[in-house]
């Protein structure tokens, strides 16, 4: 966890945002690293990085279906902290977990038990 950047207690977190609170807000960049992860190696560092971290933004991107019952496996994911941003192909990122990391799953941050 980076210790300049306070983490904010779970039940402060807004679950969702209206318009119009979302339009007051600044428009900021994102000031962090922005990494590809194109090799095990880089995938090493991502999640070596990733596991001190308490809070991270996921996302992924599919190739859209237009035909009922048609679907597709994400083709880029991304995960992003505060210090910095990870970006690789799905099949690559799947290719080198198998490869490089074998039984060994990333730690997902775990949330605080609800009192």
């Amino acid at each position: 966890m980076n210790p300049a950047i306070p983490a904010a207690a779970p039940d402060k977190i807004p679950r969702s945002i209206s318009r119009e609170d979302m339009a007051k807000l600044p428009i900021r960049r994102y000031e962090g690293r922005i990494c590809l992860v194109a090799t095990p190696e880089d995938l090493g560092e991502a999640r070596a990085d990733l596991e001190k971290e308490s809070i991270a933004g996921f996302d992924t991107e599919t190739r859209p279906a237009f035909r009922k019952g048609e679907s597709h496996l994400p083709a880029l994911v991304q995960v992003a902290t505060a210090r910095a941003g990870y970006t690789s192909s799905s099949c690559a990122a799947a290719r080198f977990t198998r490869c490089s990391l074998g039984s060994s799953p990333m730690r997902a941050p775990s949330r605080p038990a609800s009192p």
